[in-house]
């Protein structure tokens, strides 16, 4: 079975050519390429329920046309559609966790260590590639002092993380901050884990990998 993808999605965003292309090419070169004049004749129609396009799909969709060129007619077996968009989703799904990951802090401190600089910089590729993206940053502290001077903590370590988004080009409208200090810490926990600035997709969605 075949399907006509660019007919399923006429309108499509322009696509990045990534090192996904590269998987793409592999499996369409090891499957047949057809043309609707290729169908049988035999062939019942069938009647699709539409449905909505995952962003996975979507971008898929977007990278083939971009690896092929504009073809009006592109038919791409169904199993290796599914495998294309299969492997897009599992590395969209890795990139949407690394901007969510935690920025964590040293006892009483709202400086950026080393190893905060290097997962900051990871997120300023994703967000560079996804400029609909924008971010919420939460600040936390552990349970220790007042309850000012945490919430003061934590909006200090927001405002570190979003100055540091901020030269690195990303702009200060797309990063919100806020801080709840010690509200939301957990007593069981490690009181490092406490210390953090929690990073939130508030908008947008992530559609492209980085080049």
């Amino acid at each position: 079975m075949s399907i006509d993808i660019f007919r399923m999605v006429p309108s499509l965003r322009k696509g990045t050519m990534t090192n996904f292309s590269k998987y793409a090419a592999i499996l369409l070169s090891g499957s047949i390429i057809t043309t609707a004049g290729a169908c049988s004749s035999h062939t019942s129609p069938t009647h699709l329920v539409p449905r909505r396009v995952s962003i996975a799909e979507e971008t898929v969709y977007a990278e083939l046309r971009s690896a092929r060129g504009d073809q009006a007619m592109v038919n791409v077996p169904q199993e290796v559609l599914d495998s294309l968009v299969a492997a897009k989703e599992a590395e969209l799904e890795q990139l949407r966790t690394e901007l969510g990951r935690p920025i964590y802090f040293d006892d009483n401190s709202h400086a950026l260590s080393e190893e905060a600089r290097n997962t900051l910089l990871k997120k300023v590729a994703i967000l560079r590639a996804n400029p609909d993206v924008r971010l919420r940053l939460i600040g936390h502290t552990a349970e220790r002092g007042s309850s000012e001077y945490n919430v003061t903590l934590g909006l200090r370590r927001a405002q570190t993380v979003q100055a540091f988004l901020v030269i690195q080009g990303i702009e200060e409208e797309r990063l919100s901050i806020l801080s709840y200090g010690m509200m939301r810490a957990d007593p069981k926990a490690d009181p490092a884990v406490n210390r953090r600035v929690d990073v939130i997709i508030s908008s947008g969605a992530v559609v492209n990998t980085p080049q």
